[in-house]
């Protein structure tokens, strides 16, 4: 029983071993003494029906090491993201366009921009025509954000404007985030 056990004990070690890797395997990898991340690609395709049209968006956020990458105040490095959204109205293009934190550089200080990435997009509702998003500018992993109301018109011209209503006092519409 004794031998039996000493010849078992390296298997039972190695197996111990095995699952220690395949953890650190499916861990951010360390890249130049910083944990480099990103964040998870998302992809959303939805319908929505306005006065008798038919209106379908996507929304695609896509990690883009292209665009640099943001460090964290614990050194975990991210890689920037881009934010495409396109709508059509009966089956015709309304509106597609690519959103970069540069999109947002006439509404943030530059602290901000240097520490966040484009974060997040949710569908609001169509209004008389016009179709409503919310985006969020945020630092990574992190409830420091600042909301972003897009406004896309009939023709698909659009307007981006802060979206200070989350903390203001107010009865609005619009769903909660």
């Amino acid at each position: 029983m004794k031998h039996l056990l000493i010849l078992l004990l390296p298997a039972i070690i190695l197996s111990g071993c095995k699952d220690k890797t395949v953890q650190q395997e499916n861990t951010p990898k360390k890249q130049e003494g910083v944990l480099s991340r990103k964040m998870p690609d998302l992809h959303t395709t939805d319908t929505c029906n306005s006065n008798g049209h038919k209106y379908v968006y996507t929304i695609d956020r896509i990690s883009n090491d292209s665009l640099g990458y943001v460090i964290d105040e614990f050194g975990d490095k991210f890689s920037a993201t881009t934010l495409t959204i396109g709508v059509t109205r009966d089956g015709s293009h309304m509106f597609s366009h690519t959103f970069t934190k540069a999109s947002f550089k006439a509404y943030l200080t530059e602290e901000f921009l240097d520490n966040s990435i484009v974060d997040g997009c949710r569908f609001i509702k169509v209004d008389g025509g016009n179709v409503y998003f919310e985006l969020a500018v945020s630092y990574p992993d992190s409830d420091m954000s600042q909301p972003f109301l897009l406004t896309i018109a009939p023709n698909g011209s659009y307007n981006l404007s802060k979206d200070d209503s989350l903390f203001e006092d107010d009865d609005s519409d619009r769903d909660g985030v």
